[in-house]
C-alpha cells in the first residue's frame, strides 16, 4: 500500500493535466467508448504519479505485511 501526500502546488498540477485530458476526452461515457482515451487514461495517470507525486515524497510505500 502507498501513502499519498498532497500539497496545494501537487493538487493544481494534477488537476491541471486532468483538466487537458477531459478537454479532449469528455466525460466518462465518451472516455470508455474512446480507444485513444482508454490508451491515454493509464499515462495519464502514470505521468501525475511519477511526475508530480513522487517529489517531495508525495507516494511512500508503506509495508503494511503485519
Amino acid at each position: 500500500m502507498y501513502e499519498i501526500k498532497w500539497t496545494p502546488e501537487k493538487k493544481e498540477a494534477a488537476i491541471e493535466k486532468l483538466t487537458e485530458y477531459f478537454k479532449q476526452h469528455g466525460p466518462g461515457e465518451c472516455i470508455m467508448q474512446s480507444d485513444e482515451g482508454l490508451i491515454e487514461a493509464p499515462e495519464v495517470l502514470a505521468d501525475i504519479a511519477d511526475s508530480i507525486l513522487v517529489e517531495g515524497e508525495g507516494i511512500e510505500y508503506i509495508d503494511d505485511w503485519k
